[in-house]
């Protein structure tokens, strides 16, 4: 048995985001830019009347998963619903796999920090607190392919991207319902 050991570990930095959020990005930030096939791992919390602006997708597929409380999430599909503890929402049909999974190699992991491990085929982890220790495990192959970010969209070229913000502000391609939806949960804030 291969135990994967700690490359690195990145501490989430918290940042106010959307409409007084309050969120921890690890992956996504300079130290951990577009950690393959990752772009972004945030942790936030969010409170009434805090929340996000409806915004576009185009490119990316996004996961939720909710430790406590309760998040509402709607889009201009109609696609609307609330998620609660322990629930997790892929927002595409792509496969993934959230794990409660115990690391070898003796390492500390301090709160809200990002754990990089190299290549292996196992993950031991061993709490030796005294406190109860949450962490949430996530895995993906590798797309290698260029990315191009730009706000909510995520593409392999700039003419894509291009292209995506056009198409968002005519309405085209994707883009229909886009053009006068105002979400509902929108206006319970």
């Amino acid at each position: 048995m291969n135990v994967r050991k700690v490359e690195r570990t990145v501490l989430s930095v918290e940042q106010s985001e959307g409409n007084g959020a309050r969120v921890r990005r690890s992956i996504g930030r300079k130290e951990l830019r577009n950690l393959d096939p990752f772009l972004m791992l945030d942790e936030f919390k969010v409170s009434k009347p805090a929340g996000f602006p409806d915004h576009p997708h185009r490119g990316f597929e996004t996961v939720t998963y909710v430790l406590e409380g309760i998040t509402a999430h709607e889009d201009f599909c109609g696609h609307s619903g609330q998620l609660k503890a322990g629930d997790l929402q892929s927002r595409t049909n792509s496969k993934y796999e959230a794990t409660d999974c115990p690391d070898e190699e003796q390492q500390k992991v301090e709160p809200h920090h990002t754990v990089v491990l190299g290549d292996g085929d196992s993950v031991r982890v061993e709490n030796k607190g005294s406190e109860v220790s949450h962490f949430v495990l996530i895995a993906g192959e590798p797309i290698r392919e260029p990315v191009v970010q730009h706000g909510p969209f995520v593409m392999t070229t700039e003419e894509e991207i291009r292209q995506a913000i056009s198409d968002y502000q005519t309405g085209r391609n994707g883009f229909e319902r886009a053009i006068n939806w105002r979400s509902k949960i929108r206006d319970s804030f």
